[in-house]
């Protein structure tokens, strides 16, 4: 309790020089202070970002610190109390998943150890041989080498998976190759969410189902590719599968209510930092527990859920809040990327959108139709008619969010979808592969599936990111040319350009999008006739060109 009581008045008297100092603090020494912090020294770009209204906004939030410590200190028994019964369960948690591991017989064990081996060994592989994507360079340049001060508060667009920015940020520090620091995040997170779906899908199954799931679960297209790409994908599936399966036991059981719904709370939390579209998942989650509370009149999870998504609410908002002060609440909520469209032309697109998402997810033609009727056959056929409809609410849903939000959402976005379809998987499955008999079988099986999963969603990757290798190819040719100062007839090339140009520790002069090349090619043409030259260069062949895109040269770069 003292050590307890001395973080709280620390707390406040922080917050409280905090607030002194933003009040002798001026505009411009703030801005010039971000913009060392952050490394990035555009102060005109900081400034556009940081207005003066929010500036001035922004000197009275350390008063919501002194609140908060003014808070801990005045109910600090109850605060206290909570902190200790969540690290007690937390504890517990270990203990519980260590015992499960302890149960397992020695060759699961050796099975388990394999997968999570292989999964390591593979996706370590790509993250060191596969070239960079846009959208990882895009979050390199934007928030990885800004610091995190720019991940924290910087949203110009849904690629920032703030919870995962701020993962490479850490991991920056890491005194390795940029591309390698960046994606270890991500493979890292995988592999624990290899780990986790084992553990869960082995307590909702028997062994044989669990390795064949695991299996089939790990070298998915998606899984694959956002298990070793620095994206936030990983980390929203890991909170997805934790928090799926705390509701779970919320309603098979009233017992350890508390404790289950902290730990959906804080896997919702953290799913709602990577990214805003956890909300999908978590009003299908909590509306499928409340109306079966409700049926069953269980008052306890009712309320207690009620009181969790309040929690739940106030504690992303706070998370938020250096979003909302910098980009604007717009930035979050009424996204370019995520514009609202009338409910008839959602009704038009929505069953191809859910066609092609079921495709993307499970990487073969019509893959909606065996993905429904697997789902929707176990509710028929398994005993355990809970899950089943479960899993049925979570993908039937996943047809109404669209039509209710007005908008036809990325396909990626519904990654979660995986799981419950698996889990129904399984549970048609399970008649068949139940008891000891065929083990041996049952294992070749998910190792030879799991291998011709990884081939085919490899080829599946490099057919997808072609753009990217392309974009690689291109790199090393203007490196190998020593080419500083370049024109691109196409606008997501210079991305790539740029992020190659920076981990090279290099500058780049680059001109981009088809508008403004032509802009600049006639001011460049109009400047080399005014000196008397004859204009050549940026209306002359490009340097390099391919099916993509043409690089030429800045004829005004003396170097070049």
């Amino acid at each position: 309790m003292k050590g307890y009581r001395l973080i709280s008045w620390v707390i406040v008297i922080a917050f409280i020089i905090t607030f002194i100092l933003f009040l002798t603090l001026s505009y411009e020494e703030c801005i010039r202070y971000i913009s060392i912090f952050s490394g990035y020294n555009k102060t005109d770009k900081i400034a556009s970002l940081l207005t003066l209204k929010k500036f001035n906004l922004m000197r009275f939030l350390p008063l919501l610190g002194i609140f908060m410590g003014v808070t801990m200190l005045l109910f600090q028994k109850g605060i206290y109390e909570a902190i200790v019964l969540s690290a007690r369960w937390i504890r517990n948690t270990y203990t519980l998943i260590l015992e499960q591991l302890l149960q397992y017989s020695p060759n699961e064990f050796l099975i388990l150890m394999g997968i999570l081996l292989i999964n390591l060994v593979v996706k370590g592989y790509l993250a060191v041989m596969f070239t960079i994507t846009y959208d990882e360079a895009w979050t390199y340049i934007n928030f990885t080498s800004r610091g995190i001060v720019s991940s924290m508060s910087y949203y110009p667009a849904p690629n920032n998976h703030i919870f995962h920015s701020i993962l490479t940020n850490i991991f920056s520090a890491i005194p390795i190759h940029e591309t390698i620091a960046l994606r270890l995040p991500s493979v890292i997170a995988n592999t624990f969410l290899v780990f986790l779906f084992y553990i869960f899908t082995r307590r909702l199954t028997n062994e044989k189902i669990a390795v064949l799931l695991t299996f089939v679960f790990s070298f998915l297209v998606p899984v694959l590719y956002y298990g070793f790409t620095a994206r936030g994908y990983s980390l929203l599936l890991m909170f997805f599968t934790v928090a799926y399966f705390m509701v779970l036991r919320l309603l098979e059981s009233e017992k350890n209510v508390k404790r289950n719904l902290f730990y959906f709370s804080i896997a919702s939390i953290l799913g709602f930092y990577t990214m805003p579209s956890f909300l999908y998942p978590y009003i299908t989650l909590n509306l499928f527990l409340l109306i079966v509370a409700i049926k069953k009149q269980q008052r306890k999870i009712i309320i207690s859920s009620i009181v969790g998504m309040a929690v739940t609410t106030v504690a992303v908002l706070i998370l938020y809040m250096p979003v909302f002060l910098i980009s604007g609440p717009a930035s979050v909520f009424s996204n370019s990327y995520v514009t609202p469209i009338g409910r008839g032309a959602v009704l038009m697109k929505l069953l191809p959108h859910y066609n092609q998402t079921f495709e993307y997810l499970f990487n073969f033609p019509f893959a909606t139709v065996p993905a429904l009727a697997i789902t929707v056959l176990a509710c028929f056929k398994s005993e355990r008619k809970l899950l089943a409809y479960f899993n049925a609410w979570i993908v039937g849903f996943a047809l109404i969010i669209p039509i209710l939000h007005s908008v036809i959402p990325f396909t990626r976005t519904w990654i979660y979808l995986i799981i419950p379809v698996l889990i129904s998987l399984g549970l048609v499955l399970e008649p068949f592969l139940y008891g000891h008999k065929r083990k041996v079988a049952v294992r070749l099986a998910g190792a030879v599936l799991a291998l011709l999963l990884s081939l085919v969603s490899y080829r599946a990757i490099l057919h997808q990111d072609d753009y990217a290798i392309k974009a690689q190819q291109a790199d090393e040719f203007l490196l190998n040319h020593y080419v500083f100062s370049i024109y691109i007839d196409e606008p997501l090339m210079d991305t790539y350009v740029i992020y190659t140009y920076k981990i090279n520790k290099l500058n780049l002069d680059c001109y981009i999008h088809k508008e403004d090349y032509i802009a600049k090619a006639k001011e460049i043409e109009m400047l080399l006739y005014k000196a008397g030259t004859t204009p050549q260069g940026v209306t002359a062949a490009p340097i390099y060109s391919n099916e993509y895109f043409s690089i030429y040269r800045n004829p005004l770069y003396s170097s070049n």
